[in-house]
């Protein structure tokens, strides 16, 4: 018997058929490289989560709205290492960055990572609710680590 046979009857494979033919004609889910360059952007999602190495994770994703890379994502990624001399940069680092996200929340307890995850939570609810989209300068640094600036704030 073969190994794959016992989740035959797990499959819908009509269902599999349709996301195959999807995935091959959206070259198989392969994701556009972005150059780097200013980019106007929402913020789609801002999330807290766990690294494979178990290390906490803040994610901002960012959906372009105009140009040849509409509809196109571009990820903000920052883990912070607990267990690393580097946290507090790290730390620093996001905060900074969502500070400039024009929601004007402020973070009131910034060694805390339970609050630094609500305040994330209440950013991210605040430029739903003010409906803000940005100017984005996505850049490379010296080691080609991606960089990521807010040139302008734009609300409804």
């Amino acid at each position: 018997m073969s190994i794959f046979a016992k989740f035959n009857n797990k499959v819908d494979k009509d269902q599999l058929e349709k996301d195959m033919a999807e995935a091959k004609d959206n070259q198989g889910g392969d994701f556009k490289e972005i150059p780097v360059g200013n980019y106007e952007v929402e913020v789609e999602k801002i999330e807290c989560k766990e690294t494979k190495k178990g290390d906490p994770m803040v994610s901002i994703w960012f959906n372009i709205l105009a140009g040849d890379y509409k509809g196109c994502k571009l990820f903000y990624n920052q883990v912070l290492q607990v267990n690393s001399k580097n946290l507090g940069w790290q730390m620093n680092k996001v905060i900074d960055f969502v500070d400039t996200l024009g929601t004007e929340i402020e973070n009131v307890n910034q060694s805390d990572l339970e609050v630094l995850e609500t305040w994330l939570n209440d950013v991210f609810d605040k430029i739903e609710e003010l409906g803000l989209e940005y100017e984005l300068e996505f850049g490379k640094d010296k080691k080609d680590f991606d960089t990521y600036k807010i040139l302008e704030v734009f609300e409804d």
